[in-house]
């Protein structure tokens, strides 16, 4: 399940980037956030079982409530992305961490989504403005989502290439490849200047064994 995430936050991502081309930005936004989404699914299922590979005697079964409950929390699994792709403590990255915890970024993705009313004191205003998905996602906000799902991935896959990191199983590793990240890095030119100069530590590093 880690690695079909996994392989179906790819899908979505490429899927988002592809309509950004086209210029349908709402939807390419949402997508995004999907792709969010289930690359923090991914990573909570690794962590998960790691946990597991740790546990003595028989399975906790509260332990396994509290996490069929997170993979379906949509903020949990915004959450663990950015738990996995976020500094908290750089200044630029900080402010994904409220936006998720905060509930903005999920009511973003409604807002991407759908035609809907505005709130007032957290319930619906009936006599409010009417939301209409192109006029309330701008490109830049786009921009700067694809670009971290896309970081994150690309960084990843390099690091792990290389030996610098890894992931917890080889049905995930497997996905990983250089030829990944080379697509990736094609059909999306931007980078935050913290991936740039990340990437260019990371390789100067010879690429290891490449799964097959």
């Amino acid at each position: 399940m880690a690695r079909l995430s996994f392989e179906n936050a790819i899908r979505l991502h490429k899927d988002s980037i592809l309509l950004f081309k086209h210029k349908s930005f709402p939807t390419s936004y949402q997508l995004s956030i999907l792709a969010q989404e289930e690359i923090g699914k991914s990573s909570l299922l690794e962590e998960h079982i790691f946990q597991m590979g740790c546990r003595i005697g028989e399975i906790d079964s509260e332990m396994d409530e509290l996490m069929a409950k997170a993979l379906k929390s949509h903020r949990c699994k915004q959450g663990w992305f950015s738990r996995v792709a976020d500094d908290y403590f750089m200044p630029s990255r900080r402010h994904y961490y409220r936006e998720v915890e905060s509930g903005r970024l999920d009511k973003k993705k409604q807002n991407a989504t759908y035609v809907g009313l505005t709130e007032q004191g957290g319930k619906l205003n009936i006599k409010g403005k009417i939301i209409i998905p192109a006029s309330r996602v701008k490109e830049k906000d786009v921009t700067a989502q694809i670009t971290r799902v896309n970081d994150y991935i690309v960084k990843l896959i390099e690091e792990c290439r290389r030996g610098i990191s890894s992931v917890d199983t080889d049905e995930v590793d497997s996905i990983l490849t250089i030829r990944l990240s080379n697509e990736l890095e094609a059909l999306w030119g931007n980078k935050a200047k913290d991936t740039q100069t990340r990437l260019a530590k990371v390789r100067k590093c010879e690429i290891e064994e490449q799964p097959n």
